[in-house]
């Protein structure tokens, strides 16, 4: 593996991003929206949660919702240390109240036969260890 990180250093960069694809939400049509109350973030994670939200800004991976611009549903974000770093944090958000309300798409995964039956028609294979 570190070969491939040496030869193609760019694919192995960072956190990565699929761009040009946006992600729409389907809600049930009893869907209502719902605000959370904000929770306060507790006051020893402040500056670290301060500074992991301005790097994921600056890497392009959230965006703010400008002060002021109505909303209909606002999720929570829940923060914890990380358990192997207690010097970084954990940015999480609460979908409990949303999740219900999403229709979920339904994707269906191959089972081993038919994997098996792919692999016969192969004549390459590879193994990242």
């Amino acid at each position: 593996m570190s070969k491939f990180k040496k030869e193609y250093p760019a694919v192995f960069n960072g956190i990565g991003k699929l761009k040009g694809h946006e992600v729409y939400l389907h809600l049930k049509d009893n869907a209502k929206p719902i605000v959370q109350k904000p929770r306060k973030i507790p006051f020893h994670l402040r500056k670290q949660t301060e500074n992991k939200l301005k790097e994921l800004k600056e890497s392009d991976i959230i965006e703010f919702v400008p002060s002021g611009t109505p909303t209909s549903f606002v999720s929570n974000l829940v923060v914890a240390p990380k358990p192997n770093n207690p010097a970084e944090v954990r940015l999480c958000i609460d979908m409990r109240h949303m999740n219900p309300m999403i229709v979920r798409e339904r994707h269906v995964s191959p089972n081993i036969e038919e994997l098996f039956e792919d692999m016969a028609r192969a004549t390459m294979f590879s193994n990242v260890v």
